[in-house]
């Protein structure tokens, strides 16, 4: 599984929505295909009318011994 941070934005009637989030893919990011699904995943998710994905960085898996107690 490949852990994400996500930035985005979205007009909506109220203005721009802007957020960021964790998400959990069973597998990375790499063409623009997965960028339009994700982008899907939140327009479905937080209900965004048009998403915009501004920017993703994926969170490095910590080994067990390394973990902070």
């Amino acid at each position: 599984m490949y852990r994400y941070m996500l930035s985005y934005t979205s007009p909506e009637a109220q203005g721009f929505k802007n957020g960021n989030c964790e998400v959990t893919l069973p597998l990375p990011i790499r063409t623009m295909d997965d960028v339009n699904t994700v982008t899907k995943m939140l327009k479905e998710h937080f209900g965004l009318s048009s998403p915009l994905l501004l920017g993703f960085s994926r969170f490095e898996d910590i080994p067990p011994a390394r973990q902070a107690s």
